[in-house]
């Protein structure tokens, strides 16, 4: 009947907002008390893949066994155009998951071991020193350089919430939102290396390699 479609119509749509944000809360705690940051990233991204590709999937069968068994035309086009209202915004937003684990697992393997990852990470620290020599220590990089860190977990936060709860969210949304906030989290990165005014001088080498190793931890 009506009054039942209707329930789950609005079921559907209360998942759809209640789940997202439980879903932040959760990472953001998982994260928050892992004492491995890094391996615990790398596994909520490949879980967020895989959940959203195995999500894709079912929303798939189940449209073709719902829609493609309906034989009257007028019919078949209402379900469709009532499927699309009810499942488009989730399959983005599905989408997106998938694309942010993806850019999880990436981050995670920035800051691993690996001899290509180590190698990119020395590149990207030996050019921002050799930026930073020659800029003067001012009250944006001491800022920087003190809440950097939070600066970028807090940019990410606001990218995935943007696309979680954006009306219309397409491919080129999630690109942009993700190149945006890529950005924005490695230029917080390149100037906050600059030297700051409250240290005297750099740190020794050793103890640049280790803070470099373990800055998803901070």
């Amino acid at each position: 009947s009506a009054g039942i479609v209707q329930s789950i119509i609005t079921v559907i749509y209360s998942v759809r907002w209640i789940a997202p944000i439980a879903v932040i809360i959760l990472l953001i705690a998982a994260i928050w008390v892992a004492t491995d940051r890094r391996r615990v990233l790398s596994w909520l991204g490949i879980g967020a893949v895989v959940a959203g590709l195995v999500s894709l999937v079912i929303v798939r069968f189940a449209r073709n066994e719902i829609i493609e068994g309906i034989s009257d035309a007028t019919q078949k086009e209402g379900a469709e155009a009532a499927w699309s209202i009810v499942f488009d915004q989730l399959l983005a937003q599905t989408w997106a998951i998938i694309l942010l684990g993806v850019i999880a697992i990436l981050v995670a393997w920035f800051f691993g071991s690996s001899d290509r990852a180590t190698g990119l990470r020395d590149s990207f620290m030996t050019a921002r020193a050799e930026a930073s020599e020659d800029r003067e220590p001012n009250a944006v990089t001491d800022f920087l350089t003190r809440y950097g860190r939070v600066l970028q977990w807090g940019t990410v936060a606001l990218g995935v919430v943007f696309l979680l709860f954006v009306p219309v969210v397409r491919g080129w949304v999630v690109v942009v939102t993700a190149v945006v906030v890529i950005g924005i989290v490695v230029a917080i990165e390149w100037v906050a290396g600059a030297p700051s005014s409250s240290t005297p001088g750099p740190t020794d080498s050793s103890e640049s390699e280790s803070t470099d190793s373990e800055s998803l931890d901070a």
